[in-house]
């Protein structure tokens, strides 16, 4: 348990600037060891409300799994504590729309007028030429979640004054993410050098699923602590921590011109082309 009498103090969140409330275990003269799993998919959402019957939910899937083990080192003296947890989540996919011919007719989702003809024919040349896979044309597969995380620390009793703490804690992630769905001269576009949302997919856009995008997070801490207290009279706290935060991002498709590709046709009352249903190439 702990009480904290001052919210702004930035040793809390180890001086990075950003402070996530949380009880950490530590070792105790006993060894002990937990394990602990969860799981969760579309059947655990119900789809009753009020009366009302609800559609039914896309596929997903979420599992968490992790164990932790702590105990002596030295009696009284010297401990560890060790926690490791990995999740994986599917998540439903990151837009809903098809392209017109696609598996989307017929089942409900957003239907885009772009045809699923023209982007496979597309997405064959594209491959027989610079041996590039598009990935597919019919919508966007299930988001991926997945990371990882680690903890780890020793707690020593130097004596009755003095007691420090090492700790290391880590977790690595990756996380798919949809593209910017704004782009120049888009669908609803109000001329050639605006910019518009749901440019990208829409009821007039579409793109293949390897013109997505994943983020990697890496973030590592270290930390070593020194708690005194002088017989109830004085203490003194000595905190040294290290982070180290790393984000890169990955596509499935690899390194290939980023494209958008306009159809257009005379609009009414208009001597100017207006763009319609724009594509996303990669």
């Amino acid at each position: 348990m702990s009480v904290n009498i001052a919210p702004a103090d930035v040793r809390q969140s180890n001086f990075t600037g950003a402070n996530i409330a949380a009880v950490t275990k530590s070792g105790t003269n006993k060894f002990k060891g937990t394990v602990y799993g969860f799981y969760r998919n579309q059947s655990f959402i119900g789809t009753n409300v009020a009366g009302l019957k609800l559609a039914k939910q896309p596929d997903q899937k979420s599992t968490i799994y992790g164990g932790s083990v702590g105990g002596p080192i030295i009696k009284n003296k010297l401990f560890f504590f060790v926690n490791g947890e990995i999740e994986k989540r599917v998540a439903p996919p990151l837009t809903s729309f098809r392209p017109t011919g696609g598996s989307g007719i017929g089942t409900g989702g957003n239907i885009s007028q772009v045809k699923i003809d023209s982007l496979v024919k597309f997405s064959n040349y594209l491959k027989n030429t610079y041996g590039y896979e598009t990935g597919s044309a019919d919508g966007l597969p299930n988001a991926q979640i997945k990371n990882y995380k680690i903890l780890g620390r020793i707690d020593w009793n130097i004596n009755t004054t003095h007691k420090l703490t090492l700790k290391y804690s880590e977790m690595v992630g990756d996380d798919d993410k949809l593209m910017s769905n704004s782009a120049p001269n888009g669908a609803n576009s109000g001329g050639p050098n605006t910019w518009t949302a749901n440019a990208r997919f829409g009821t007039n856009a579409m793109s293949f699923a390897n013109s997505q995008y994943s983020f990697h997070d890496q973030v590592r801490t270290a930390a070593i602590e020194l708690n005194s207290n002088w017989k109830g009279r004085f203490s003194n706290q000595i905190i040294a921590t290290g982070t180290k935060i790393r984000t890169t991002r990955s596509t499935p498709g690899g390194v290939f011109p980023f494209i958008d590709i306009m159809g257009i046709r005379p609009r009414v009352g208009f001597s100017q082309l207006m763009p319609v249903a724009p594509s996303r190439i990669i």
